[in-house]
């Protein structure tokens, strides 16, 4: 998992369990879902974000983080596709795990999520929307 952020591990008990996940994943066999609380107020009910993502350090740190990089610099297409369920838009990754960055590029971080806070970010909560604090 990335520092600061929450999800889920697969983890197998025994050694087949193990193998069988292992084979799942490099297979690209599991489907990967997320609902993700975002800023703003999304245009569009669905859509989907292409930024190709790769390894990039950041002045001041000492390990790289994943975020957009064009493909010329070393990212790798990556795909997130998106859809608005009241208020709440669930995010599909099909390459890699970056819906986060999909959505801080698009202009909307995670809520709660300072380290994918974009200075751009669309801060305005959803007409109606309670405030959700950064």
């Amino acid at each position: 998992l990335d520092r600061d952020t929450s999800g889920l591990i697969a983890i197998g008990r025994t050694t087949e369990a193990h193998r069988a996940l292992s084979r799942q994943f490099q297979a690209h066999e599991p489907r990967k879902v997320y609902t993700a609380l975002l800023w703003g107020w999304l245009a569009e009910e669905r859509g989907n974000v292409a930024v190709p993502i790769g390894k990039v350090r950041q002045p001041g740190e000492s390990h790289n983080r994943m975020a957009p990089l064009p493909v010329s610099e070393g990212g790798r297409p990556s795909l997130t596709r998106w859809v608005v369920l009241r208020s709440h838009p669930p995010a599909e990754p099909k390459e890699n795990p970056t819906q986060q960055k999909h959505n801080a590029a698009q202009g909307h971080p995670p809520a709660g999520q300072k380290q994918y806070s974009a200075a751009g970010a669309q801060r305005a909560p959803a007409p109606g929307a309670p405030a959700v604090p950064n």
